[in-house]
């Protein structure tokens, strides 16, 4: 099915956004900038030389992103921690807003490398995504409550069918936006933020539910679900940077580009929860759970532990968002945030030929 097109919203597009051949890093390398994407077209030109790598000194304590996350994983480790040594089971709830900054960090962390200034997004842009998450976390909720009982109680096959079923239904609302929707929602950057929005809103309500909702347990054990949740809005950001760029470069929703990174992801995902069902005997919760305070100790373990795997997911979606930084921020950009020009989505027979700007839809800027 192609993609749909009708009139964009008014917005300005970030800087370089001109249609043309531009530098992307390499020495004697250029790439063609359709206005919206590097549409894969490549060409060779000795004059170009390689972009200075940029080198800076733990470059992320300068960005807000960082002390929101920071911010966020300290609250809920501390409003945790105290609403169980005073017996305060309401005080946990003040744990929401840490959730809070940390989903939206997830968010910024991506969409600021690729020029998408928050604050000039078109409100429906946002909407939708926020919306997305809700259904997702609904969609996903009732069908895994519908197909527990049927499917296998090993712990491995209930960890794959939940990566499956959530990652298809944190990406369902935009997709269909791609599909039926005009070409407000086809601009890849665009995409990137419904996902963003989409995967982040479904994990802080998957973090709410474990950390306040479920009774029985210490809230200071489910501290390290902050980092846990950012599995989500990690993963769907993936997904979306290599469906809506192959999309938008194929012509058409359905790309095997796409469905390869959807299942990259659900096999993710189902590794995850599968490991993590199998060594908490199936129970999703997390298993037995201390309800005194030497669950402290294992919930900082915890924290260390995901910590270090969310960076390494981070790094994975990495490779996918770059291919959407625009021409204007390569050479503010450092070499890992530098696109590479994958062939995702290119049509074979327009490899070598200069393709035109086309009549699209809006850039978030």
């Amino acid at each position: 099915m192609t993609v749909a097109r009708a009139v964009p919203w008014p917005i300005n597009p970030v800087e370089a956004n001109e249609p043309g051949f531009y530098p992307y890093g390499p020495t004697g390398k250029l790439a063609y900038w359709d206005g919206h994407a590097w549409s894969g077209v490549r060409a060779d030109d000795a004059a170009v030389t390689e972009i200075p790598h940029l080198r800076t000194f733990l470059p992320f304590l300068r960005h807000l992103w960082f002390w929101l996350a920071a911010s966020g994983v300290l609250l809920v480790y501390l409003v945790n921690y105290v609403s169980d040594t005073n017996g305060l089971k309401p005080l946990a709830w003040f744990s929401v807003l840490g959730y809070a900054l940390v989903m939206s960090a997830a968010v910024l962390i991506f969409t600021r490398r690729v020029g998408v200034r928050l604050r000039r997004i078109p409100r429906p842009v946002l909407l939708w995504g926020l919306l997305s998450g809700l259904i997702a976390y609904g969609l996903a909720l009732g069908v895994e409550l519908s197909v527990g009982p049927v499917v296998d109680s090993n712990p491995w096959t209930n960890g794959f069918s939940t990566g499956v079923i959530e990652e298809v239904a944190k990406l369902a609302v935009p997709v269909a936006l791609l599909i039926w929707g005009s070409n407000r929602f086809s601009s890849p950057r665009t995409g990137l933020v419904l996902a963003a929005v989409s995967g982040s809103v479904f994990g802080f309500l998957e973090g709410v539910s474990y950390n306040v909702l479920m009774s029985g347990q210490a809230a200071t054990s489910q501290s390290d679900r902050v980092l846990v949740e950012l599995l989500h809005p990690f993963l769907t950001i993936l997904v979306a940077a290599v469906i809506w760029l192959a999309a938008w470069r194929k012509g058409r929703s359905f790309t095997l580009a796409g469905l390869l990174a959807l299942g990259i992801a659900a096999g993710i995902h189902g590794f995850n929860d599968g490991l993590t069902f199998s060594g908490a005997g199936g129970d999703s919760a997390g298993g037995q759970v201390s309800t005194d305070l030497s669950a402290i100790e294992p919930a900082l373990f915890g924290g260390v532990v995901w910590l270090g795997i969310m960076v390494l997911l981070f790094l994975i979606a990495r490779v996918a968002v770059r291919e959407l930084v625009p021409p204007g921020l390569v050479a503010t950009s450092s070499k890992g945030w530098r696109p590479r020009i994958h062939q995702w989505g290119v049509p074979r027979s327009s490899s070598a030929a200069t393709p035109k700007a086309r009549d699209t839809g809006p850039v978030p800027d």
